[in-house]
């Protein structure tokens, strides 16, 4: 996964949230941190957040755009 430092991701939450933006950092036990995230929620708005950290119990998925 370190391949995709400073590439595009998107990350899906357990929760059902899904952000993408830029990876900063992600670890071997899929603790993730990125930059400029961006959320799309179920109404379809959007909000912008400059940084979002979530611990791995939090991650369903990461995937490289």
């Amino acid at each position: 996964m370190n391949k995709g430092v400073n590439h595009p991701v998107m990350v899906e939450l357990k929760s059902g949230e899904t952000y993408s933006g830029l990876l900063v950092k992600v670890d071997h036990f899929m603790n993730v941190q990125i930059r400029d995230a961006i959320s799309v929620d179920v109404g379809d708005r959007k909000s912008t957040r400059l940084e979002l950290q979530s611990h791995h119990d939090l991650v369903c998925r990461l995937l490289l755009e």
